[in-house]
């Protein structure tokens, strides 16, 4: 589930969009996802060391994939004036 700091960063910050990156997993992937604050996310299942130590780039190319296909609905724009 999405942690209660990224709930608390995107009240704190609200024209910042977040992209978390630690602990997250396919599993936890879509809930993240589908804050309205959150924009991508990042994980390391889908280069995980043995796949790369065994030149298996076939399946880091699927998991990387798999994750890009997971929706993310469409995100409100930043508010004017706020950094992009």
């Amino acid at each position: 589930a999405i942690t209660e700091v990224v709930k608390r960063m995107a009240i704190a910050f609200p024209q910042v969009r977040f992209m978390p990156t630690g602990g997250i997993t396919v599993d936890s992937a879509p809930a993240y996802l589908a804050h309205p604050s959150v924009v991508a996310v990042g994980g390391s299942w889908m280069v995980a060391a043995d796949l790369l130590a065994a030149g298996r780039w076939d399946e880091v190319a699927a998991r990387c994939a798999a994750t890009t296909a997971l929706s993310t609905p469409q995100r409100a724009p930043l508010r004017e004036g706020a950094p992009a």
